[in-house]
Parts: structure tokens; sequence; C-alpha cells
């Protein structure tokens, strides 16, 4: 009887015990989604201390058993941890807010975005700090060395001129070898500097084959793939951005020779060495370099000297009658040191169901070379709205004009730089017959 008292009690006790722990768990739903109250596919959801942990389905929801006074965590890439305490509510929504840190764990490939970790091939991304930090016109000038194997090549200093983006090398002859742009996932035929760098969130660069595949062959040269800045839920900005600048030419030129009147004696002396190694005497190679040496030159004479006079005597030396016709050069005529002024206005915001991100910038990009501007006038309007839980509208437009003022001053700018930057600017344009039979 004693023994049978004791096998009631045991499982008595062990009754309690099991309720106990059935009392102390309750079932826990909820949903997760984004600020703009899409579902987040995916999303972890883990009892804190514990083993229990499930994922999210098709449509946000997640159910698990959890303690009534436990806490429960939702990750997922590229947004922030959320804790949230179960204070033994039976329903929990949660809704992640997007993370600039844990976004550099994804990037951008054709049919979305995947953690970098998951990414097969040569796939490189640009943040928008890069860019903005460039100053650049361009967004093709920013890319410049910022990702390996991009090469960048211009045809022209002009401000506002668009740059040759080359990912694979030169695949063809005949064919065109840039990459291929796309703009937020839309293939772009415009032109890069069309697109206000300040507008931009992140760029992609993609060699991957798998990537590439839903553009066809028009992805042979790879992928730029520009994804534009949008509204976040929890925050309204508005931002305001000047810029000033002066714009110099950076290449600087070898010591060459400046002085007029020692271009002159230099030649006179290249005249006179010839004249000797080909047999002359020193006297008579002297009077004939004397004789040439504007000859040589095209009949240039950047002085007056009196009538029956050499410019330059047998001794090699300048006339001390010689008097400057003009006293200007060649970089003061076609180089200047330029401003550079940019304006950036911008909104952005959001609620649960709609975001937004509005901009406007103006652009005035003077050029060291004088008669050569670059001005560029951009509106963006980036609006999104979730109308049903199936449902997704929204509006991508962006405005640009762009003024481009250079002129073409063919030969003269050959000359410039290259030959005869010490004689005058205006006597070398009084004989365009001479400049222009010497290209």
């Amino acid at each position: 009887m004693l023994m049978v008292r004791k096998i009631v009690l045991s499982i008595i006790a062990v009754l309690a015990v099991s309720f106990a722990a059935l009392a102390q768990n309750a079932q826990v739903t909820g949903t997760v989604a984004d600020e703009s109250g899409a579902p987040v596919i995916g999303a972890a959801v883990v009892v804190d201390g514990t083993s229990i942990g499930t994922v999210t389905g098709v449509d946000g929801s997640f159910k698990l058993s959890a303690p009534a006074n436990g806490t429960i965590t939702v990750s997922f890439v590229g947004y922030e941890e959320v804790k949230t305490p179960i204070a033994g509510k039976t329903s929990i929504n949660v809704v992640l807010k997007t993370s600039a840190e844990r976004l550099d764990d994804v990037v951008v490939v054709a049919f979305g975005s995947k953690r970098k970790q998951d990414v097969v091939g040569s796939v490189s991304s640009v943040k928008s700090t890069i860019i903005n930090n460039s100053q650049a016109t361009s967004v093709s000038s920013a890319l410049e060395g910022a990702v390996a194997g991009l090469q960048v090549i211009s045809s022209t200093g002009q401000p506002g001129a668009d740059s040759s983006i080359v990912l694979r090398g030169i695949g063809s002859l005949s064919g065109g070898n840039t990459a291929l742009i796309v703009v937020d996932g839309v293939p772009f035929n415009g032109r890069l500097s069309d697109i206000n760098p300040a507008d931009i969130q992140s760029i992609t660069v993609s060699k991957d084959a798998v990537s590439n595949s839903l553009y066809g062959s028009r992805a042979a040269n790879g992928v730029v793939m520009v994804t534009t800045k949008s509204g976040r839920q929890d925050r309204t900005q508005i931002n305001f951005t000047a810029n000033w600048g002066v714009t110099n030419r950076a290449y600087k030129d070898y010591d060459y020779v400046t002085d007029q009147g020692e271009f002159y004696e230099l030649t006179w002396y290249g005249i006179r060495n010839t004249n000797m190694l080909a047999g002359m005497s020193a006297e008579d190679a002297a009077l004939a370099a004397s004789q040439s040496v504007l000859g040589e030159l095209g009949n240039y004479n950047a002085f007056i000297i009196p009538d029956g006079e050499f410019l330059v005597g047998t001794d090699g030396k300048l006339n001390k009658s010689a008097k400057e016709r003009y006293n200007d050069s060649f970089a003061d005529a076609l180089f200047d040191s330029a401003m550079r002024q940019e304006y950036q206005v911008s909104a952005s915001g959001g609620t649960d169901k709609t975001n937004y991100y509005l901009s406007m910038g103006y652009l005035d990009n003077d050029s060291y070379v004088i008669g050569s501007d670059y001005n560029r006038i951009s509106a963006r309007a980036n609006v999104n709205s979730q109308l049903k839980s199936w449902l997704k509208v929204g509006t991508n437009i962006e405005y640009t004009l762009n003024l481009m003022i250079f002129e073409d001053h063919g030969a003269y700018h050959f000359h410039a730089l290259n030959l005869l930057r010490s004689l005058s600017v205006f006597l070398t344009a009084a004989n365009q017959t001479y400049c222009c039979s010497h290209q």
C-alpha cells in the first residue's frame, strides 16, 4: 500500500512540473515588414538564450513557442537587428529599418540583391561617399580608380563629356567595348553625366556572367548598375549643399623656352651647327645662320629691327636695337583659373506605406581652358507606395538640362601646346598660312 502511494505521488509531481513548464511557454505569432510595409521573407526570429527559432514565410509571418517573459531577436541582411520583449503577448509585429553598415554586405545583381559571400564571380560595390567625395562632374570620372580592373577612357578634357567605361578590355575591333549602364534595374541609354552624382546611393560593377545574364548580349562587356536614393520611413530629411572651388591645369609643362629672344638665339645656334657639320667654316656658318634664321621660322619676326640689320648677329646674340612687337604668351591666352560652383537641395522621408526622395541640382563648371564651360540643371523624383500587400506602385523620374560650351581652336591649340609657345599669340594668329601648313 505504501509502495502504491509513492508511485501515485511521483506521477502527480511529474505532471505538475510538466504543466508548470507548459504554462511558462506560449505560442507567439507575428509578422516582419520593412519600412515601406512590404513583408520581409526569410528573416530570422530567435528566442534569446535558447535554441528556439524560425524564419518568416512568404508573407513575412512567423510562429513559435516561447517563454512569456522571454525576448525575441529579429534580423535580416541589410537591416538593423530588433529585440522585442514578449511580455506575455501572443502577437508581435516587427518593422525592420535599413542599416547603412549592414548594407555593405549586400551587392546588387541582375535579379535583385545578394550577400557578398553568396556571389560567385567578379562584383565590386562603390559607396555613395566615394562618389560624393570625388567632386566629379560625371559619374564616369568618379569611378576612375575606385574599382579594380575598370578603365575610364576619356577622349577629351571638356567638362561634362562622358568617358568610356571598359571592364573586360578591348574585345572587338569594330564593335563596342563599353559596359552596359543599368539605372534602378533598367538599361540606361543616356549619358552618365546626365545623372547627378548626389542622387546615387550605390554603384555595383559586375563582370559576373550569372548576374549579367538578364541583359543578354548587351552585357558582354560587363554591367555598371546604378542605384539611386530613396526615402526612409523613420525620418524626414531636408538637405542643402553648396560647393565652391577653383579649377586649374594640373599637368605642368617641362621646362621650355618662353623668352622670344632666347628662342631666336637657340634657333640660330642650331642652324650654325648644322652648317658647320656640312663642312662650312665657323665664320661662314655664322653668317648663313644670321641670314636664314627668320626663313627657318616661316619669316616670323616678333621684333622690330632697323632695316638692313640681322635679328640675330653673327655672334649669336639678339640685335640690341630689337624691340618686341607684343608681350604675351599662349598660356595666358588659352588658360586661366576657373570657378566651379554646385548647389544641391533634396527632401526625403516616408510613412509606413509610402516613401519619397525629391532633389534638384545646379552645376556651373568652368574649364581652365578659356571658352570651355559646362552647366547642368537636374531634378529627380523617386516615389514608392505599398497600396496593398500584393500591390506596390512607384515612379522614378529624372530631368536633366545640359549646356556644354566649347570652341574648336583647331591648329591653334596644337601649336600653342607643342611648337610656338615662345612666340607671340597675336603674331602667330596673323600668319595663318604658316600656322596651318605645319600641322
